[in-house]
């Protein structure tokens, strides 16, 4: 005589769960591949836990880099790119394990301008990496820098304008007291005449 045994268990839960986590994978990713900002995730040890497309494009990181996973490599890539690379790398290592926000501005050999922000990677209470968001503000500190060079350009026109102005003044005054001083004289004269009239025919003298 033969006997079956079967074991069944119940993995609707599980299912569930499993299809709880791929929606939100799935938001999560429609999420960070919607932000204009470059994003990028990295545990304590440095390694990389999460990049979105925003990020690949702003470094002009080459996608058979990114699928290497070679966490050294992208960050060879990245400092190359940089005016002070040294910077930039003292910076991310004393950020690790800090629990502290930070900002500041990356400057790029080719010109670009980055706005660098990072922040604590958080999971449960414990610091487990980075966050580290990446924005171009190049045609802003281009327009910060043309706004800067026309009120320079304004300023030094009024200090010109001011100067000539003054110069202008200063002949106009110096025109003025020749022009008394000149007719100082005269005018003594005229005013000597018209008394002595006055005092000898003031009343002759018709209309």
């Amino acid at each position: 005589r033969h006997y079956l045994l079967g074991v069944f268990r119940d993995m609707t839960e599980r299912r569930r769960t499993e299809e709880a986590l791929k929606a939100s994978e799935t938001v999560l990713q429609c999420i960070l591949g919607s932000t204009d900002d470059g994003l990028l995730a990295v545990d304590n040890a440095g390694k990389v836990l999460r990049t979105n497309r925003r990020f690949a494009e702003l470094w002009r990181i080459p996608q058979p880099l990114l699928d290497t996973g070679d966490d050294q490599a992208l960050l060879t890539f990245v400092l190359d790119q940089l005016i002070d690379p040294g910077a930039f790398l003292k910076k991310v290592q004393r950020l690790y394990h800090m629990t502290e926000e930070d900002m500041d501005i990356l400057f790029f050999k080719d010109g670009r301008v980055f706005e660098r922000y990072s922040a604590p990677l958080l999971l449960a209470g414990s610091i487990i990496g980075r966050v580290w968001s990446f924005r171009d503000i190049t045609e802003r500190k281009r327009a910060e820098a043309e706004i800067l060079r026309m009120n320079t350009e304004l300023e030094n026109r009024l200090k010109e304008r001011t100067l000539e102005l003054a110069a202008i003044n200063l002949e106009l005054e110096a025109f003025s007291y020749s022009v008394s001083h000149d007719l100082r004289a005269p005018l003594r004269s005229m005013d000597g005449f018209s008394q002595a009239l006055l005092e000898d025919y003031a009343g002759a003298l018709d209309e």
